[in-house]
């Protein structure tokens, strides 16, 4: 389940859309595992804590003038954690999203411009 920290926002659900103007954080996790999707203004980024197991950190990007989706996953072993990089995000265009599994059980969030 996604726990969410966000200033001017209302999340409408697990793999929904969230309003204009997201900042803050959201954390989601599976057994072992714990993301992090960090939110600027037009700015975000993946931070992913491997606790006792291996765990995948992926953060989409999407464009919603042409449904183009791009991504980047890290993955760390357990005690490792890391950041992804950088993605763009913005009221109109550009949302983000993130997934997180340990090889056996994953979640997700929604998207947020």
């Amino acid at each position: 389940m996604a726990a969410a920290s966000l200033a001017g926002i209302s999340v409408v659900g697990i793999s929904g859309t969230a309003h204009a103007g997201t900042t803050g954080s959201v954390s989601i996790s599976v057994p072992g595992c714990i993301g992090h999707l960090n939110l600027a203004p037009n700015w975000a980024y993946g931070h992913l804590d491997s606790y006792t197991t291996t765990c995948w950190l992926t953060v989409f990007d999407r464009n919603d003038q042409t449904g183009k989706v791009s991504s980047q996953t890290i993955s760390y072993g357990p005690g490792g954690s890391g950041d992804t990089g950088q993605f763009y995000h913005d009221s109109v265009v550009h949302a983000v999203a993130m997934a997180i599994s340990n090889g056996s059980q994953s979640n997700d969030t929604a998207w947020y411009h």
